[in-house]
């Protein structure tokens, strides 16, 4: 809990500690989707200059 909010009812409280938790989560869901797609970006320039697909599956092995 934050240290100002000591006067608050506790169900507003909880109501605000589920707002800060909210944006901390959509922060880091942010944060990764633009890993995942710096990731990507990688694989491609890879792709483009070596011609190597790291994504490219290979036959079913027998």
């Amino acid at each position: 809990m934050r240290q100002n909010a000591i006067h608050m009812d506790p169900k507003d409280q909880a109501i605000a500690d589920l707002r800060l938790e909210n944006e901390r989560l959509r922060r880091e869901a942010e944060y990764h989707k633009l890993r995942a797609a710096g990731y990507e970006r990688l694989l491609e320039i890879v792709k483009q200059e070596d011609g190597i697909d790291l994504l490219k599956k290979d036959g079913a092995k027998q």
